[in-house]
Formats: C-alpha cells, sequence, structure tokens
C-alpha cells in the first residue's frame, strides 16, 4: 500500500511515475549524463520492492537502466504533499563521464 512507502518513494512515484505503466524513465550507465543520487536510488529501490515500478537493464548501454510504472501507482500524493516533501533531486550528474558538467 502507497501508506506503507517512505515519503521520498511517494515523490518519485508522484514525480516520475504518475502515469502508471505508460511511464518509463530510463537513467544512468557508463556515459549517461546524470545517474541516480543515493538517495533516489533508494526511493526507487523502495518502489520496486513494493511492486509499483519493475526494472529492466537497456541493452547495449552497460548500467543504464529502464524503469516502467505499474498499475499500483494509484493513489498517489496531493499536489499539498508534493511542495511540502518534493524538493530534492533523485539524480545528480554522473562522477564516471567526463565532459563540461564534471570538469
Amino acid at each position: 500500500m502507497i501508506d506503507e512507502l517512505s515519503m521520498d518513494a511517494r515523490i518519485v512515484l508522484k514525480s516520475w511515475f504518475g502515469w502508471g505503466p505508460k511511464t518509463t524513465v530510463t537513467v544512468g550507465g557508463q556515459d549517461a549524463q546524470s545517474v541516480l543520487t543515493d538517495r533516489g536510488k533508494a526511493a526507487v529501490d523502495e518502489l520496486i520492492a513494493a511492486g509499483f515500478i519493475t526494472a529492466e537493464p537497456v541493452l547495449h548501454h552497460p548500467g543504464r537502466m529502464s524503469y516502467r510504472g505499474t498499475s499500483k501507482t494509484q493513489p498517489r500524493l496531493t499536489e499539498a504533499e508534493m511542495r511540502e516533501h518534493g524538493k530534492w533531486s533523485a539524480t545528480g550528474p554522473n562522477p564516471a563521464r567526463k565532459g563540461p558538467a564534471n570538469g
């Protein structure tokens, strides 16, 4: 049940997977510009364990993952809850990538 999820997991669920099974988020990998932060990874792992999203590696892109919402994504956070708790980033610059953003 969604009420048993941490607030971080609920925020990722609302902001990234609001359309349930119609939503796919692909992030990370060797040459990715952004990767999941530790906090974002913990929230995503919690959603996977609870069955709210699924995860699959992206072929031909080492380390890159594709996450898809499931029909379990309802109900979601209210807009007021998002305003109160949703001010953090689930992704950040990939420290393994060379380029302008990483020096």
